[in-house]
């Protein structure tokens, strides 16, 4: 099996070099302990300007990586992930550089059909709450039909794990996101390392489709230099920016959000991936995503998987019920990958580096949103 998995790219060393250097007098008047990865608080502009015109004068001098596509100098030139979330707002060739601003009030967000049980308990679940929405946390009924459905129309459960997500954000300080995170950190220096992945279009039948290139994030080598509770962080900022995406999109279309498809590419998977330790935090980022955007997927689709991993799921989903089998779809090889993409996504949603017709500004790698 070690000839199935190619050693996974180490990328965030390329980087480090460029990130201390631009950020070294920005955060020495900063607390202890928080050193480059501090978010509780934004600098002034003045010295936001001059950490990011460090950054670039690093990154054309040649710094570390600098002659390698993948390399932190070549992403940040290139600004890799920039429209990851705004995809949905118009054509490829005209993407908006602004990424949404999730909403701290509640929204007319439309529902899906409900049946009769569903409707009464998401009426006896609204009353319970009605504290939380002096706490600017969101209470639609959008937003409480997916806690419901995450619980299976338990009323109870419901609000218990809606108060749990509420108790996750304020302890993340999501609320201040916008106006008192250093967001410089993600969105300028980190997003295209962490998530490797965007939203790409809309499938077949309307459905938000996300993408991610899993097997290439880097996640092993990002936690050798990254605190856990920092990577939760970079990954919540992403999960928020990524549900105000969906919102706007459906309010925009006036559809139900509910639905997405879920794409994980795993070409260039390594045994590190496998390290207990990553797996971990791995199992924290995906309890964390849960917290904040509960059922939302239809399907997932993990692609160009490492054969014995698709194997193993042919021989043992025959025990799932027919509901999540559907629902999670594992394939190996290109041409089997393309080929369950296409029964789902129009071509030109499908990345051209798969086969399809996604090049957004010509790079059939899409980088600028993957």
């Amino acid at each position: 099996m070690l000839d199935l998995l190619a050693d996974f790219p180490i990328l965030v060393s390329c980087f480090l070099f460029i990130l201390f250097r631009a950020w070294l007098q920005r955060d020495a008047g900063k607390s202890k302990g928080q050193g480059i990865f501090g978010f509780a608080q934004k600098e002034d502009a003045g010295q936001a300007d001059a950490g990011q015109a460090a950054g670039d004068e690093d990154a054309a001098a040649g710094a570390p990586g600098a002659g390698d596509p993948d390399g932190a100098s070549a992403c940040w030139a290139r600004k890799d992930g920039r429209f990851k979330y705004t995809s949905l707002d118009a054509g490829p060739e005209d993407f908006s550089a602004a990424p949404p601003r999730y909403s701290l009030t509640n929204l007319p967000l439309p529902l899906p059909e409900l049946s009769g049980a569903e409707r009464e308990g998401l009426g006896a679940f609204r009353e319970r709450v009605r504290d939380l929405t002096a706490r600017q946390m969101r209470t639609d009924d959008a937003t409480l039909l997916r806690f419901l459905r995450a619980r299976k129309g338990d009323v109870g459960g419901a609000e218990a794990y809606l108060r749990e997500a509420c108790r996750y954000r304020e302890s993340m300080d999501l609320n201040g996101l916008e106006d008192r995170w250093n967001l410089e950190a993600y969105e300028r220096c980190f997003a295209p390392w962490w998530v490797k992945g965007g939203i790409i279009g809309h499938g077949l039948k309307g459905q938000i489709v996300g993408f991610e290139r899993f097997g290439r994030n880097a996640l092993p080598d990002i936690l050798d230099v990254m605190p856990v509770d920092v990577l939760l962080r970079l990954d919540a900022c992403h999960m928020v920016r990524t549900l105000a995406a969906f919102e706007a999109d459906a309010l925009r279309r006036g559809v139900w959000y509910g639905n997405a498809i879920l794409i994980l590419d795993m070409e260039g998977l390594g045994w590190n991936f496998c390290k207990p330790g990553v797996a971990r935090a791995y199992g924290k980022i995906v309890e964390g995503r849960d917290k904040l955007m509960p059922n939302m997927l239809a399907h997932i689709f993990v692609i160009r998987a490492p054969r014995a991993a698709a194997a193993g799921w042919r021989m043992f989903q025959h025990i799932l019920d027919p509901v999540t089998r559907e629902k999670v779809q594992i394939v190996s090889g290109d041409a089997a990958s393309l080929a369950l993409l296409r029964r789902y996504l129009p071509e030109g949603v499908i990345p051209a580096y798969l086969g399809g017709g996604l090049r957004p500004g010509g790079d059939p790698e899409c980088r600028t949103i993957l």
